[in-house]
């Protein structure tokens, strides 16, 4: 089975011929785990097969799609293969498959059953989050489009300079891997700044109809101190960060530096901020267990008016009177 060593996935000798003899050719690669999606489906729905309804970001078109059908992507994980014979080697796309059928037994044994976890199932839960951060198709396409603008520079440089397109050419040969080894490299350094965070789980109350929603990027990362600006970045050692996944429809995972632990349950009014940030922070697609959407989910402010009145307003004239006296300074 594979198992996290130093920072990269070791694959267990045998573990790809045993792989691919139970899978077929496992070209069809989820970048949202099937176990993960089926805790969004539509229970209304007859049949065997979970169904979730994928939206548009902004809400407009909705799909209602079989679990193993959606966010699906062909070798979106594969490299191809050293090896004779082998087209393409699939280790990473097995270690993350032992990982979310580790991940699966946690959720339903312990999270769904609100249970603490051991060490060892937090940090399984902890690599869990670490892979739903790193391997989405969003986070593909921020890669490449980055490597796209120094491909363009570096063009533009050996032209200028009269050079052969060497450097151009190996980068563009990086491109094609470049999701699938940045993967592999970083994840084991995101679980182990993850792991040290406190955990606790954000639940919906008992009886009541409010549902979490996902996304096709699940992880959420928010700031109270840098929402009001748009220089610096949020990164996970900062000291009011907060990292977030909806686990299911009634449970959502939160990670922080402060004294935040155990199952809490929260309010209607916060499921519904919640996803608020949730359909916010999506790349193009969000997940819900319901054709049925709120118009909170689009909005720009939490439901809270209180909130609006103390945070917000306060903010704005802020913003407001500096720019009337960057105006007058410059006039000056």
């Amino acid at each position: 089975m594979p198992f996290f060593l130093g920072h990269f996935l070791i694959v267990e000798k045998n573990g790809l011929d045993n792989y691919i003899l139970c899978m077929g050719n496992p070209k069809r690669q989820h970048y949202i785990s099937q176990c993960y999606l089926k805790q969004f489906a539509d229970t209304t729905q007859t049949g065997k097969d979970p169904r979730i309804w994928i939206f548009s970001k902004d809400g407009k078109t909705k799909e209602l799609k079989k679990v193993e059908k959606a966010f699906v992507s062909k070798h979106i994980y594969s490299l191809k293969s050293q090896t004779p014979n082998v087209p393409y080697d699939y280790s990473i796309e097995i270690s993350l498959s032992e990982l979310e059928d580790k991940y699966a037994l946690i959720f339903e044994n312990k999270i769904s059953k609100r249970k603490p976890l051991t060490d060892e199932e937090h940090i399984i839960l902890c690599a869990f989050v670490a892979a739903m951060m790193l391997r989405t198709k969003g986070k593909k396409e921020n890669i490449e489009q980055n490597l796209d603008q120094i491909i363009d520079m570096t063009e533009r440089m050996e032209k200028a300079h009269n050079l052969p397109p060497k450097k151009s050419e190996e980068l563009k040969s990086y491109k094609n891997d470049a999701h699938k080894l940045n993967l592999a490299s970083l994840l084991a350094p995101i679980t182990e700044l993850i792991v040290p965070m406190n955990l606790s789980f954000l639940c919906v109350k008992k009886n009541s109809k409010a549902k979490f929603i996902t996304s096709d990027e699940p992880c959420s990362l928010f700031n109270p101190d840098l929402q009001w600006q748009k220089m610096y970045g949020y990164g996970l050692q900062q000291k009011n960060i907060q990292l977030t996944i909806p686990l299911s429809t009634g449970v959502i995972g939160c990670f922080c530096w402060n004294d935040l632990r155990g199952y809490i349950n929260i309010s209607d009014e916060r499921v519904q901020d919640h996803n608020r940030m949730i359909r916010g922070t999506s790349h193009s697609n969000f997940i819900s267990s319901s054709p049925v959407v709120k118009k909170i989910w689009f909005s720009k402010y939490p439901m809270s008016i209180t909130f609006f009145i103390k945070k917000v307003i306060p903010n704005k004239m802020r913003m407001f009177l500096l720019k009337i006296r960057y105006k007058y300074v410059r006039r000056r």
